[in-house]
C-alpha cells in the first residue's frame, strides 16, 4: 500500500490490513497484494466544532493505547514520550466522545517493539494484544484491536500472527509498511519535505507532483503520491478478508485515495505501472490526431 504528500503533519501510525487469502495456504505462504498508487491530501489536524457536537458514530483507525508492558519497554530502552506515559483509558474515552468516535481500533505507536531483543519482544507484543483485547471486553464496542507484531523477527512474528487471530481475535495486522522496515506508510514517513527537499521523509518513495515544486505532472490530481508499493503478509488456509483504512485527519477540502492494481492479489508479486504522464498522454493524443487525418485523407 502505498501512501504520501509534500507536507509533514503530526501523525504516528499507517492504516490497517486484514490479511486475504484463498484456501490451502500455509502461514508461511506469502500473499502479495500490489497497490498502484496512494496520494494523500494534506490535513491541519483542525477537527470543526460541528464534529464535537456530533454523536458517536465515527471508527476511529487511528488510535494509540500504552499496554503497562509495552510501556515499561519503551521506557528501558529511552524511546518513551510524555504522550505515551500520560495515556489513560478514560483519557481515550473522552477525546472519542469530543470527536464523535463509537469506536476506535488500538494499536501502540512507533517504535513498537523495534529495539528489543527477540524474547523480550515476542513477550511484549503477546502481553501488548492482550491487554488490547481485554479493553475491548471492558468497554464493549468502544474498542477494536490491532495487533502489534514482533518484528523484525520473522518465527516469533508468525506465532503472533497464528495467535493474534486464531485466538485473541483482533481485528487485523498493519501490513502497510515502508519497504524493508517496520515503519507504517503515513503522511509523517513518506514526503518530499516542506518546502519541498526540505526535511523530507524517504524522499527516494515520494513522487513530486506539484507544478509550482517542477513536478513531472502525472496525469493525476493529487501533488503528490508514493511509488508502487506492495504489502505482503503470511495467511492461514481458509477466507480471510482485506480492508483498506484512510485516515485524512479532519481537513475538508484535501483528499487522499488508494488506487489498486486489478488482479494484482496473489501469491507472486503483479508489476503494477505509475500513472501516465501529460507528456506521454499529450504524445498519445498526437498519435491519435494524426491517424485520424491520416484515415480521413485515406477515405476521400
Amino acid at each position: 500500500m502505498l501512501e504520501s504528500t509534500k507536507r509533514r503533519l503530526p501523525a504516528n501510525c499507517g492504516c490497517g490490513i486484514e490479511p486475504l487469502s484463498g484456501p490451502g495456504m500455509s502461514r508461511r505462504q506469502l500473499l502479495a497484494g500490489s497497490a498502484a498508487a496512494v496520494a494523500v491530501g494534506t490535513a491541519t489536524g483542525f477537527v470543526p466544532k460541528v464534529f464535537a457536537q456530533a454523536a458517536p458514530h465515527r471508527i476511529d483507525v487511528h488510535h494509540h493505547v500504552s499496554p503497562p508492558t509495552w510501556l515499561d519497554a519503551v521506557k528501558s530502552i529511552k524511546r518513551d514520550t510524555p504522550p505515551m506515559a500520560n495515556w489513560s483509558v478514560q483519557k481515550s474515552l473522552e477525546d472519542m466522545d469530543k470527536g464523535g468516535v463509537a469506536t476506535a481500533i488500538t494499536s501502540p505507536t512507533t517504535p513498537q517493539v523495534i529495539g528489543l531483543d527477540k524474547a523480550t519482544a515476542a513477550r511484549v507484543a503477546r502481553e501488548s494484544n492482550e491487554y488490547c483485547k481485554k479493553l475491548e471486553g471492558d468497554h464493549k464496542g468502544r474498542f477494536g484491536t490491532f495487533a502489534m507484531l514482533p518484528f523484525p523477527h520473522v518465527d516469533e512474528c508468525l506465532k503472533e500472527i497464528a495467535y493474534a487471530f486464531d485466538t485473541l481475535k483482533v481485528d487485523g495486522v498493519n501490513i502497510a509498511l515502508i519497504p524493508n522496515t517496520t515503519t507504517p506508510v503515513q503522511i509523517n514517513t513518506v514526503n518530499g519535505g516542506n518546502p519541498f527537499g526540505t526535511g523530507a521523509s524517504n524522499p527516494q518513495y515520494f513522487v513530486n507532483n506539484d507544478p509550482s515544486d517542477g513536478g513531472p505532472f502525472y496525469n493525476i490530481q493529487y501533488d503528490g503520491f508514493t511509488k508502487v508499493f506492495t504489502a505482503t503478509t503470511t495467511v492461514g488456509a481458509g477466507t480471510h478478508h482485506m480492508e483498506f483504512f484512510i485516515t485524512d485527519l479532519g481537513d475538508s477540502s484535501l483528499d487522499s485515495a488508494v488506487f489498486v492494481q486489478a488482479g494484482s492479489f496473489s501469491e507472486n508479486e503483479t508489476p503494477v505501472p505509475l500513472p501516465a504522464t501529460l507528456l506521454l498522454m499529450g504524445a498519445g493524443l498526437v498519435a491519435m490526431g494524426g491517424y485520424a487525418r491520416t484515415a480521413r485523407r485515406a477515405s476521400k
